[in-house]
């Protein structure tokens, strides 16, 4: 089973902005490449 995870750049109060999306491994873990430092939201939904 696998976890969409997006992030999304914080600080965006009335618009969300999504930087990127990617997907767990088998082991849950996931890698956001080429995203630059900064303060952002992780957000988790389960894939149906």
């Amino acid at each position: 089973m696998s976890v969409f995870i997006q992030i999304i750049k914080a600080g965006e109060i009335t618009q969300e902005k999504l930087v990127a999306v990617t997907k767990t491994n088998a082991a849950g873990k996931y890698l956001f490449g080429d995203v630059i430092g900064g303060n952002y939201v992780v957000k988790a939904k389960l894939e149906q």
